[in-house]
């Protein structure tokens, strides 16, 4: 049987089995090759490929006795593939970087028998970079500190970001991009000693359920920080989107300009379909008509309001309930519903209590 090795990007062969087991012998192809056949449909891993070939009882013993336990000990830092890696990383929104950082200097301590900690330098990843980076990097004849030291610096840098507002704390999701130099070095190293730990680009089962979950969890955080969906929280005014002030303008929910302290909508693919807010002039209710499919609007000016009845919400799924009372009739008050989620229920209540009692002239007592 002929096999061909996929191999570094380049297709060697054909050989046969017993040569191939000569080229593993001298380093010169790992078992966790990709390799492909005459009658094959596809490539698949030069392990695989062997254990079905008919010459694979012609192989000698010490070929076949490569096991991944065996790979695994020999292999160097952590060492996974870059997709997966980045898979993990982006499902996790960042946590699977203290793995990494962990298994990483996990390695270095058994291998130099020191008694440095690997779970305080993962902990303190963002200060403990530049030195895991420089001794990935030491293997280069090169060993400048300027490599090491830019990665350490970008990772930092993008990390920090995670402390800003929506949308802008999203660099802090791609910090991994400068870690991929040290992904693809530490994957270089091992190549070169024609190792690849059994793990490398497979994913167990708990990891794709953590991929589905997580990765699920992650993308609608995403969406709501950039605006495609409305958030389910209420959301203060200073970190209203610009698109969500705009159409609340444009429909005439609010005036151009009219200051917003706090907004929430129950909708869940737009802010179209309802939402309430308090504003420095008045507390504004709206919803849309089913049939019409336009905005029915309730507003009251804190200066015509008689009485704002608080009925907080005393478990998960219930929403705090506002009543807004401007006269005798039933039909002169409306109900202003918000999620409890944070505890922003009480801040918007208390910013709306203050500025009716303040329009009224006499302090709140809320």
């Amino acid at each position: 049987m002929n096999i061909f090795i996929h191999r570094d990007g380049l297709n060697y062969g054909p050989y046969t089995p017993d040569q191939i087991s000569v080229l593993i012998k001298e380093n010169r192809a790992s078992l966790d090759d990709r390799a492909w056949h005459e009658g094959m449909e596809d490539w698949d891993r030069l392990s695989k490929v062997l254990g079905v070939a008919p010459a694979v009882s012609a192989l000698p013993g010490d070929v076949r006795s490569i096991s991944e336990s065996d790979c695994d000990a020999r292999v160097r830092y952590y060492h996974v593939s870059p997709t997966k890696f980045t898979i993990l990383w982006l499902c996790t929104g960042g946590v699977y970087g203290f793995v990494w950082f962990y298994k990483n200097w996990r390695f270095v301590r058994s291998r130099d028998q020191s008694n440095i900690s690997p779970l305080l330098r993962c902990i303190f990843s963002a200060v403990t970079c530049y030195a895991l980076a420089f001794d990935i990097l030491k293997s280069h004849k090169n060993k400048s500190i300027a490599g090491p030291l830019l990665i350490a610096l970008c990772y930092f840098g993008m990390l920090c970001t995670h402390r800003l507002p929506d949308p802008y704390w999203l660099p802090s999701l791609f910090a991994f991009l400068p870690l991929l130099v040290l992904v693809s070095e530490i994957n270089r190293i091992n190549r070169a000693e024609s190792v690849v730990s059994s793990y490398y680009s497979r994913f167990k089962a708990w990891q794709i359920c953590l991929c589905v979950i997580a990765g699920g969890v992650m993308c609608m955080g995403v969406v709501i920080s950039t605006g495609v969906l409305p958030d389910s929280e209420i959301v203060e005014g200073a970190k209203l989107h610009n698109s969500d002030r705009s159409y609340l303008a444009k429909n005439r929910i609010v005036a151009n300009g009219e200051a917003i302290h706090f907004f929430y909508t129950d909708g869940f693919w737009s802010i179209a379909d309802g939402g309430n807010l308090v504003t420095a002039t008045g507390v504004v209710s709206y919803s849309r008509d089913p049939q019409t499919k336009k905005h029915v609007v309730r507003r009251a000016d804190y200066r015509d309001i008689k009485d704002v009845q608080v009925k907080y919400s005393q478990s998960f799924g219930d929403d705090t309930e506002i009543t807004i009372v401007t006269g005798e009739n039933e039909d002169d008050s409306f109900v202003v519903s918000v999620s409890k989620s944070s505890g922003r229920d009480h801040q918007m209540v208390d910013k709306l209590m203050e500025l009716w009692h303040a329009a009224r002239g006499r302090p709140s007592s809320h």
